[in-house]
């Protein structure tokens, strides 16, 4: 009975199994001698570009461009009749130089105006994929305008209850001009009787005065002296018909007072109403002005922001290189896996071995 764990004696037969599994692997899905390669360069936008160029960032960050390029993302939304298991094994992506360039390949012995338009296809779909918002930027970007649409209507609602406000107050402006109109054409004015009490009350006085005098030397009946004293009491009879019309003239004059007060407080509110109208005004102009640049640059980025640099080409000199280095990694993996093999094996050999002498001492 052969005894494969027997690594010592059989390694030769193990290396040369596993390095024809390794080079199998390697040449699977490999590019035949009559296989092209179509390339096509792309710059990805500003943008999405990593803005550190230490080597870490940049060659990181153009890994995850590599599969995003290979992602089913990117290959599902490729229209053709390959399968995209096989379009995975025949793209591939790499960084030329130093630069922000992205070399977008396809290898295969397809028709070579098929191959130009798939490479075409794949390097687009990459640039839009960039250009889409992820996730969260796009859900705070929907937030953002919930927001925004809250924000315009409650200023419009604002715009409309500060306009009917101030037509309110224009209207009661209005009624208060006619009620002063009303109130100026009434005879009754408060300053005139007033002035005609003081005046009568001074005349009295100058009268009184007079008649004491004379009382000192005449009667009553001296006819200066009755004269002066109907003169005191026709004064007095008009003092009391003037005085009683003392208190409708206070109420109206008080009711003027009153409604320019109104008309005073009214106008003040609404020159405060007038202001927020303007602030109202300005700030909707600013948020729809705002979404018209938003809008235009939606309109901007319909097309890809990132570039295609070149067009696709065919090159034919890239096959063999690439088939060698398929090789040569195989082959080098294929002797450590060999070699790891041989530590396995030989180190489980030695411990039956320990095992089965300890057994047989006991």
């Amino acid at each position: 009975m052969i005894d494969f764990t027997d690594f010592k004696k059989y390694k030769i037969i193990y290396l040369l199994v596993i390095l024809l599994f390794a080079l199998l692997f390697a040449i699977r899905d490999a590019p035949l001698y009559h296989a092209v390669f179509v390339d096509i360069t792309v710059e990805p936008p500003e943008s999405v570009r990593s803005r550190d160029f230490s080597w870490i960032a940049v060659n990181g960050w153009f890994i995850t461009q590599t599969r995003l390029i290979k992602n089913d993302v990117i290959l599902e939304g490729v229209k053709s009749d390959i399968s995209k298991q096989k379009l995975k094994k025949i793209v591939s992506a790499n960084r030329i130089g130093a630069s922000n360039i992205i070399r977008i390949s396809i290898c295969s012995d397809e028709d070579l105006a098929k191959l130009k338009s798939l490479v075409s296809d794949i390097a687009n779909l990459y640039l839009n994929q960039l250009d889409k918002p992820g996730k969260e930027t796009d859900r705070l970007k929907k937030a953002d305008q919930t927001d925004r649409k809250r924000t315009h209507d409650a200023l419009l609602s604002d715009r409309m209850r500060i306009k009917e406000e101030i037509g309110a107050i224009n209207k009661r402006l209005k009624d208060y001009e006619i009620e002063l109109t009303l109130l100026g054409a009434k005879p009754i004015q408060l300053r005139t009787i007033k002035e005609r009490i003081e005046e009568i009350d001074k005349t009295l006085v100058s009268l009184k005065t007079e008649l004491v005098n004379l009382r000192l030397v005449y009667t009553d009946n001296w006819p200066q002296t009755s004269r002066l004293k109907n003169q005191i009491d026709t004064l007095e009879i008009e003092r009391q018909k003037v005085n009683s019309g003392l208190p409708a003239a206070q109420k109206l004059e008080g009711e003027k007072a009153d409604i320019i007060s109104n008309i005073d407080k009214d106008k003040k509110d609404a020159e405060i109403l007038q202001n927020e109208l303007k602030a109202t005004d300005n700030r909707l102009g600013q948020i729809e002005q705002e979404d018209a640049v938003k809008q235009q640059d939606v309109l901007k980025k319909k097309a890809p922001s990132g570039c295609i640099i070149t067009a696709p080409t065919q090159n034919t000199q890239k096959i063999f290189p690439i088939l060698g280095m398929r090789l040569l990694i195989a082959t080098v993996i294929g002797v450590i896996f060999w070699f790891l093999m041989g530590l396995i094996l030989k180190n489980a050999y030695l411990f039956w071995i320990l095992k089965d002498r300890l057994f047989k001492k006991r």
